[in-house]
């Protein structure tokens, strides 16, 4: 489970957010987050600002089955695969 009193200090978070776009630009295709918990999201509002514009777009959120996300996950890969 993810919480938040685990997770990376913000300025660790802004410097590997920085070196992996910095290295590894166009590296990701797109990125589904399965049903974050409530301590993720928070965090990815704190996070997101420092994200590349284009990145943003390729991470995906599925919060839940009949969310727009879950909805391009199973587009992409089949609902089968996305359990």
């Amino acid at each position: 489970d993810y919480d938040l009193r685990k997770s990376p200090s913000l300025q660790a978070s802004k410097m590997t957010l920085d070196v992996l776009q910095k290295h590894f630009k166009e590296r990701m295709y797109r990125i589904y987050v399965l049903n974050p918990p409530l301590a993720f999201r928070i965090f990815w509002k704190v996070v997101q600002p420092f994200i590349d514009p284009v990145t943003k777009t390729k991470i995906i959120f599925c919060t839940g089955p009949d969310s727009e996300g879950a909805k391009l996950l199973h587009k992409e890969v089949g609902p089968e695969q996305a359990r």
